[in-house]
């Protein structure tokens, strides 16, 4: 089973992370109002949690880029659709 579970080499690669040997998390609460995330680094680990992020300029600015659909993935469900639907019930 070990085999099956790569999420620190090239599974980091997707979801679970920005590039190969890179995992990442993520994760929203289930009302909107917490995000919190993790990363890695040559040597840390790095961890940040966000309250009201629908407040955050940075992310609304980077949401509304996303709407374009230049990030969308076609064999994924769009991502631009669901920065949309974001910004508009956080409006």
């Amino acid at each position: 089973m070990g085999s099956e579970w790569d999420i620190m080499g090239a599974g980091a690669a997707g979801l679970l992370g920005s590039a190969p040997c890179r995992p990442e998390f993520r994760m929203l609460s289930l009302d909107g109002n917490v995000l919190c995330f993790a990363t890695t680094w040559e040597h840390d680990i790095s961890t940040s949690v966000l309250t009201a992020p629908h407040r955050s300029k940075v992310l609304r600015r980077w949401a509304e880029a996303v709407t374009d659909g230049t990030m969308d993935d076609p064999d994924e469900p769009p991502v631009s659709l669901a920065a949309r639907r974001w910004l508009d019930v956080t409006a």
